[in-house]
């Protein structure tokens, strides 16, 4: 078994990851900017979270909903919690916030247990990542808002592609993807899933039919039986077309996402940007792996370019080649070869990309793949100001890092940077970096700060969204970079 953070308080961590957001403005410097009443207004509604552990093996996960006046009160909220043995459900909570003019903010969240504490980074008044930010533990996570009319049992019928991550009760690896299709009444009719548990892998099993329910708060929740094992989980309603969803079993932790399939968004055609992200047997640090790849709508992967970060052990630049295939089911595979060899892929497309399950004994990793929406990219294609996330292993420690930045088109970036490395927070350090992104959306850059310089490539989705990979070799991380 790997070596594995240890976190000594769940709950302290799981809430002081909660995100109260609002809006940002344009700075030739982002920093510390002061709250205002315009900034903290933009925060105002119901926001849907899930964070976890992302960058260990998954010691815990927690999901919910909190209510933001837009006046820097988070007047309500719950959460429930997935600790290693422990689930808890229905935690109140409530807090303060506030958010600078470009986007850095901090709150302050209160339970019956205290008092919590968080960065975040505000991408919009809809979506936002965000850090914890104490000594006590480190994790990363995302709010987004809530749509209202989305919240009932309706907006979880059709047809959904899933992914969850996390470890079974044995603290090993699991990731388990899948698609299921429910009607309006709350019957979920069939389904098929893929099971990789720590080597353990079990492909296209049949879901047990069973049903789903749906509070006026938007939480909701649903079992998954098949061969395999029954899995509880509970789901909140973002919208009509995404849940996000934390398993409820005690000792098995699950977190991830449903996107829902729908006609065209699920056939797989043109360039695709993608991350993956997860461990080998018997090594320290995790296994990423990132890049872009083209498909010609008749199953081949005609060519493309993959970065790896394997332990600390980083290749870059390798040449894609590959298959894919796809079933009435909503489910196919993905094969991408590379000389370091082929990795295989059980895939759900959906109208949020590809969720990718490694389904070989190579690896346990999961990810996705986004449709590019340019045929071209260059360094101009990132303008303006962006947030930045990235989570994982920093020397074998979990490691996260937060910042507002801003690209001037030209190969330049300036801005500030929050980190948390193994419960030592540092806050506002200054950053200095350089960038460059080819034809394909393939890009490289280096970020320095007082505390080191970070390398990683991103591959752009469009001119706001790009994934990122960490290239330095005592650091594995994935993550997003995204216009504000």
């Amino acid at each position: 078994m790997k070596s594995r953070c240890v976190f000594s308080n769940l709950l302290l961590l799981s809430l002081s990851l909660l995100v109260a957001c609002a809006g940002t403005s344009s700075s030739t410097n982002p920093g510390d900017g002061g709250s205002t009443p315009e900034s903290l207004a933009m925060f105002s509604g119901t926001y849907v979270f899930l964070v976890a552990d992302r960058g260990c093996v998954c010691t815990f996960a927690a999901a919910g909903s909190v209510q933001s006046d837009g006046v820097g009160n988070i007047t309500s909220g719950i959460i429930d919690i997935n600790h290693a043995g422990s689930v808890q459900q229905n935690v109140p909570i409530k807090g303060t916030y506030t958010v600078d003019t470009h986007g850095r903010g901090k709150a302050d969240l209160q339970s019956a247990n205290g008092t919590f504490a968080f960065r975040f980074v505000v991408l919009s008044s809809k979506h936002t990542f965000v850090i914890g930010f104490d000594t006590n533990e480190n994790a990363s996570g995302a709010m987004e808002l809530q749509d209202s009319s989305a919240v009932s049992i309706s907006s979880a019928a059709g047809n959904f592609a899933f992914l969850v991550s996390g470890t079974d009760q044995a603290g090993e690896e699991l990731q388990i993807g899948g698609t299921i299709t429910a009607d309006s009444s709350g019957n979920i009719s069939s389904g098929v899933q893929d099971v990789h548990d720590n080597q353990v892998i079990e492909t296209a099993v049949p879901i047990t039919p069973a049903s789903l329910s749906v509070a006026s708060t938007g939480r909701g929740t649903f079992t998954l039986s098949s061969s395999f094992a029954a899995s509880n989980y509970v789901f909140y309603v973002v919208d009509s077309n995404h849940l996000k969803i934390i398993g409820m079993d005690a000792g098995t932790i699950l977190y991830g996402d449903a996107y829902r399939q729908s006609g065209t968004s699920d056939q797989i055609s043109g360039s695709y940007a993608f991350t993956t992200f997860g461990w080998t047997s018997g090594v320290t640090l995790p296994l990423s792996a990132g890049g872009v790849f083209v498909t010609d709508g008749n199953g081949n992967v005609t060519k493309g370019t993959e970065d790896q970060n394997n332990n600390g052990s980083v290749l870059q630049g390798l040449s894609i080649s590959g298959q894919y295939s796809l079933a009435t089911s909503g489910r196919g595979t993905l094969s991408l070869t590379t000389a370091s060899g082929t990795t295989n892929f059980a895939i759900y497309p959906s109208m949020s990309g590809l969720q990718m399950l490694e389904i070989d004994s190579s690896g346990i990793t999961a990810g996705s793949a986004l449709s590019q929406k340019s045929s071209s990219f260059s360094s101009g294609s990132l303008n303006g100001n962006l947030g930045l996330s990235t989570t994982g292993s920093f020397q074998g420690n979990i490691s996260d890092q937060l910042a507002v930045l801003l690209a001037d088109g030209n190969g330049k970036l300036t801005g500030t940077m929050d980190l948390n490395n193994e419960r030592s927070p540092e806050s506002g350090l200054a950053v200095n970096g350089t960038f460059s992104v080819a034809s394909n959306g393939r890009g490289t850059a280096s970020l320095t700060t007082s505390a080191g310089t970070t390398n990683l490539n991103f591959y752009m989705v469009d001119g706001s969204l790009a994934l990122t990979l960490s290239l330095d070799n005592s650091a594995v991380m994935t993550g997003s970079l995204a216009q504000n």
